[in-house]
């Protein structure tokens, strides 16, 4: 019988902390501690044009917070 739990390997992703399934668009800043984000999660159906960046990032480029 297959075992229908998680690989505890797995990396996980996104604001809920899950794997990676279904759509999924990327954060566009580099050091960005979830990187990857299910559309569900962040309220999109399609993909975003242009630089993306996740709600959390958007503030830090908006306040300049992120700056080394």
């Amino acid at each position: 019988m297959k075992s229908s739990r998680a690989d505890p390997n797995e990396p996980r992703y996104c604001i809920c902390s899950q794997v990676s399934y279904g759509d999924m668009v990327g954060c566009d800043n580099e050091h960005c501690q979830y990187e990857w984000f299910h559309y569900s999660c962040i309220g999109i159906k399609a993909p975003p044009q242009g630089k993306w960046y996740c709600p959390t990032c958007a503030v830090k480029e908006i306040t300049g917070s992120d700056k080394q």
